[in-house]
């Protein structure tokens, strides 16, 4: 009796579980057809593929790692002044033209202005040393070119004045690059090889940014603000739309960290400054700008006021200089310019940009208001007098070839007595001490050979010394970019 009790308690209690089971959808079987159903639901929008695939795979080789040995100024502590010191930096780039073997390649001025040497590394780890087609301060731009052969991924450039306020926006840059080799502290290493963000056009036209006073703030500032995170390292690359398109060139950030970490906000130059700008670097080395020879102002409301005007717009004389297209045309201090070549005057920044792309030689009318009254000037534009032109590179980081300092030993050859920093010879495997037989399968028994070699493959890129180390005989090669 007994066991047949419990025979049916244990029957009941394995009802209960089941109907339990049942209810609560736990299933042990993994081959039924619904839990194949089941497993299916788990997977949300299947098919379904992120449109910034298609950009970031179709545009991502356009752009560059830019990587050198800069030449910075510290001030010391009291009594010891300021002190240079050459250390490694690193910037983005993208290439946008390509004439015969030279590729051009735009980045930021800050990337490469305090460079002693520039090298560009493309998407397949090839190196190049680079020449700097000119920089241009006022507006943070510089275009770079190296030469090459190879097959190169050349960006499309497009039409930043039909960016909207909410379009998407994709930077593409080598961000944070400043992180250092544990084997090797000389050395930059990019870990973040054009690391793509996402975002929105967050507003356009932002001007009036101060970079700080250890920066050369651009005068003309037309950026477009972009909530795609733009860090440290990303200056100088591209800022694309949803059609991989380059609408703007990321230059600035808001950042409250001394690692240059994105607070949310980045600024990027609009395309459209970019291509004159560009044009007239690798052209001309310089950029050809319009002036006029006053001191703008900005009218703000307490001037507006002051002054009895109905509003803020326009651009407020603070100083004429003389013998200038201005001076020439009669503008005075006070005066009020409301119109320029037939277009309203809103503010400082857009009149700044106005005056710099008209053309040389146009005479433009001037509507200004002087004492309440509105008069017409017409002045002739000449070009701006300062002629900037940034040629960091065909400075040698080294006095030596390579970087090597050698000095004659007895018979056997010459040894190295010393690697200079940052130079070819220290990015190899060649040591102080090593003892150098050969170059290129050239012997090397006296100074005069080696100054003759030196002299002969000073444009190889590739150079084989074959060099005795202690008791071991062995190749080293130095490459030379």
């Amino acid at each position: 009796m007994k066991n047949k009790r419990r025979t049916h308690f244990a029957a009941l209690i394995a009802a209960v579980a089941a109907v339990i089971l049942a209810f609560s959808g736990i299933g042990f079987a993994s081959t039924t057809p619904d839990s194949k159903n089941h497993s299916k639901r788990l997977y949300l929008n299947q098919g379904v593929e992120s449109p910034f695939i298609k950009v970031v795979e179709a545009v991502r080789d356009s752009v560059v790692y830019i990587s050198g040995v800069y030449e910075v100024e510290m001030r010391m502590p009291r009594y010891y002044g300021k002190k240079k010191y050459k250390g490694p930096g690193a910037g983005s780039g993208f290439i946008f033209k390509r004439q015969g073997r030279k590729i051009y390649i735009i980045t930021n001025n800050h990337v490469i202005e305090k460079a002693r040497t520039i090298e560009v590394t493309l998407p397949d780890k090839t190196k190049y040393r680079a020449e700097v087609a000119g920089g241009d301060s006022k507006s943070d731009l510089a275009v770079i070119s190296i030469e090459t052969d190879h097959k190169v991924k050349i960006a499309t450039l497009g039409n930043s004045e039909k960016v909207r306020v909410g379009s998407w926006a994709i930077a593409i840059g080598n961000p944070l690059p400043g992180i250092l080799s544990r084997k090797d502290r000389r050395h930059l290493i990019n870990f973040n090889d054009r690391s793509v963000t996402i975002g929105v056009v967050s507003a356009k036209g932002r001007s009036c940014l101060n970079f700080g006073p250890n920066a050369e703030t651009p005068v003309f500032q037309d950026y477009i603000q972009t909530d795609a995170a733009i860090n440290m390292g990303n200056s100088g690359g591209p800022l694309f739309d949803i059609h991989g398109q380059v609408i703007g060139v990321n230059s600035a950030m808001q950042s409250r960290s001394p690692f240059g970490v994105n607070s949310g906000i980045g600024f990027a130059i609009p395309i459209n400054l970019t291509k004159k700008i560009a044009n007239d670097l690798i052209e001309h080395g310089r950029v050809i700008r319009a002036y006029l020879g006053f001191v703008p102002q900005e009218v703000d409301e307490d001037l507006a006021d002051a002054l009895n005007l109905k509003s803020i717009k326009g651009v407020l004389v603070a100083r004429v200089t003389d013998d200038t297209p201005a001076g020439k045309a009669g503008l005075k201090k006070g005066d009020i310019i409301t119109e320029f070549d037939g277009k309203k005057v809103t503010g400082l920044n857009k009149f700044r940009m106005m005056v710099a792309d008209a053309r040389i030689g146009k005479k433009v009318k001037l509507v200004v208001l002087r004492k309440g009254k509105e008069k017409t000037l017409l002045a002739e534009l000449k070009e701006y007098p300062e002629k900037e032109l940034v040629t960091p590179t065909s400075v040698p980081v080294s006095a030596h070839w390579l970087g090597i300092k050698v000095k004659k030993k007895g018979n056997e050859g010459l040894v190295v007595v010393g690697i200079e920093q940052y130079s070819p010879a220290e990015k190899s495997r060649l040591r102080k001490g090593d003892v150098i037989l050969e170059v290129n399968d050239e012997p090397v028994k006296d100074w005069e050979d080696y100054k003759e070699i030196s002299k002969k493959m000073k444009d190889e890129k590739l150079i084989t010394f074959y060099i005795k180390r202690g008791m071991k005989n062995m190749y080293v090669a130095v490459r030379n970019y």
